[in-house]
């Protein structure tokens, strides 16, 4: 399963907690101060670490899954 690009490449090594709170404070940046340029505008705007973050998420979410449902898979074969 090859990962999908993101701007915010460091986010891989981020644990789902670390990511969580991203969205988090993100979320709470741009509601506290909509105007404010980076919200949506130029690298590393919190849109984009938000987005970033969720897609993180999900896919070391779908990775996990694959793995349990080999190991289950395998288990049924020797079984």
């Amino acid at each position: 399963m090859k990962r999908p690009h993101i701007e915010n490449v460091h986010f891989w090594n981020y644990s789902q907690d670390d990511l969580e709170f991203t969205i988090k404070d993100c979320k709470e940046a741009i509601a506290a101060y909509p105007e404010n340029p980076k919200c949506i505008h130029g690298p590393g705007n919190y849109a984009d670490q938000i987005n970033d973050a969720h897609t993180v998420l999900r896919f070391k979410k779908m990775k996990r899954e694959k793995v349990l449902n080999n190991i289950f898979k395998n288990r049924k074969q020797t079984s």
